[in-house]
C-alpha cells in the first residue's frame, strides 16, 4: 500500500486501499435501541458475496475487519464469515449487544478465529440500559461479558453517555474494572439515525467538557484503559495533523446493501450509489467516488444530509456535533 496526498493545503493523506474495514454484516437486529445509527433493519447480505469480498480484501492487505450491525449474531452463518476472515490472516472483531451470546455461539466464534468482542453497555443500572435497548437486555449483556471472558475471549465495553447516565460515569468505570474487560470506550450520545427523535438525551457542552475532564483524570490513575471517542466540541489537534479521523483515509465502511461509506455513523445518508457485490469495484470507488473525495477535501461543492462542511474533518478524532438540531461536520 502507498500513501496518496494531492491536497497539500490541508495535509490530508490517505492509503490507496483501506487498511481497516467496518462491516454492517447485517442490518437485522433483535433490539430497537433508541440511539441506533441505522434507520432500516431489513438487509442480510448473502454469504457467498461476503466470502468473495473477504478474499478480495485479503488480497489487498486489509488488516482488520470489525463486524457490526444490526446484530451480527442474528446471522446463523456468522462463524463461517469469521472463519474466512481469520483464515486469510485478517484480525476479526465483533460488535454486539450481547443478547445472543451463549456458551455455544461464543465457543464457535472463538474457534473460528474471533477473540475480540465489543459489548454495548449503557449503564451500570438495568433501568437506564433497558430503557434504551429493551427489557432484560442489561442482564444479557453482563452475562455475555462473563461468558466471553470465561471462554478466553477479550471484551471491550462501549458506553454511550447521555443525560440520564451522565451522573453515573464513575459507576460504569468501576463496573468495567470489576468485570475485568480489556478496555472501556466512552462516547457522548449523538442524535443520528433513530436517535434523531430523542435529541433531549444529548449532553450539554458543559457536561461533555466535564465528562472529558473526568475521563482524562481517570486515565492517569486507574488500570482499565479508557478509550474516548467523538468528543467533537472539546477536542482539537495540531493544525497539521492527519489521520485523526480514519474516514476516507485508512478506513472504509461496507454497508449491508454492499454500498460503501466513509463514516460509520452517517451510512444512511452518505454512501456510494454503486455496490461492491463485484469487489473489484472497491479500489476505484475508494479512490475516486465523490463520497470519499469530499472527506479528503477534494470536492469543493461537497454536501450530504445534515452536513454543513467537510473542511478540516481530519483535524480531530471526530468532527460530528450537534448544532441547531442537526448533525454537522464542524469547521
Amino acid at each position: 500500500m502507498t500513501y496518496i496526498n494531492t491536497n497539500n493545503d490541508d495535509k490530508i493523506a490517505w492509503f490507496d486501499f483501506p487498511l481497516d474495514i467496518k462491516w454492517y454484516i447485517t442490518s437485522k437486529c433483535n433490539l430497537r435501541c433508541k440511539h441506533c445509527y441505522l434507520e432500516s433493519y431489513k438487509d442480510n447480505p448473502s454469504l457467498e458475496t461476503c466470502l468473495s469480498i473477504i478474499d478480495f480484501l485479503s488480497e489487498n492487505n486489509v488488516r482488520n475487519i470489525n463486524l457490526i450491525g444490526g446484530e451480527p449474531l442474528i446471522r446463523k452463518d456468522l462463524y463461517k464469515i469469521v472463519e474466512r476472515i481469520s483464515s486469510n490472516g485478517i484480525t476479526c472483531s465483533i460488535a454486539t449487544n450481547g443478547s445472543l451470546i451463549t456458551k455455544d455461539s461464543c465457543t464457535k466464534l472463538i474457534s473460528a478465529g474471533c477473540k475480540n468482542f465489543q459489548i454495548s453497555l449503557d449503564s451500570d443500572l438495568s433501568s437506564i440500559h433497558d430503557d434504551i435497548r429493551g427489557h432484560g437486555s442489561h442482564s444479557l449483556a453482563l452475562d455475555a461479558i462473563r461468558t466471553i471472558n470465561n471462554l478466553g475471549g477479550t471484551v471491550s465495553i462501549c458506553h454511550v453517555v447521555n443525560k440520564k447516565s451522565f451522573e453515573r460515569i464513575q459507576s460504569i468505570i468501576k463496573l468495567s474494572r470489576d468485570l475485568n474487560v480489556k478496555n472501556l470506550k466512552i462516547t457522548p450520545f449523538l442524535p443520528i439515525g433513530s436517535g434523531q427523535s430523542i435529541k433531549d438525551l444529548s449532553l450539554s457542552i458543559d457536561q461533555e467538557t466535564n465528562l472529558k475532564f473526568l475521563v482524562d483524570e481517570h486515565k492517569k490513575s486507574h488500570t482499565t484503559p479508557i478509550i474516548t471517542g467523538y468528543f467533537s466540541r472539546t477536542s482539537n489537534c495540531d493544525k497539521d495533523c492527519t489521520f485523526g479521523c480514519g474516514a476516507g483515509t485508512y478506513s472504509a465502511i461496507i454497508n449491508s446493501d454492499f454500498t460503501i461509506s466513509a463514516c460509520d455513523m452517517l451510512t444512511e445518508s452518505d454512501r456510494t450509489k454503486e455496490t461492491i457485490e463485484n469487489p473489484k469495484k472497491l479500489p476505484d470507488l475508494w479512490n475516486n467516488d465523490p463520497v470519499f473525495r469530499k472527506w479528503r477535501g477534494l470536492e469543493k461543492e461537497a454536501s450530504a444530509k445534515g452536513i454543513r462542511s467537510f473542511h478540516g474533518v481530519h483535524k480531530s478524532p471526530c468532527f460530528l456535533k450537534e448544532n441547531q438540531n442537526e448533525i454537522i461536520i464542524s469547521d
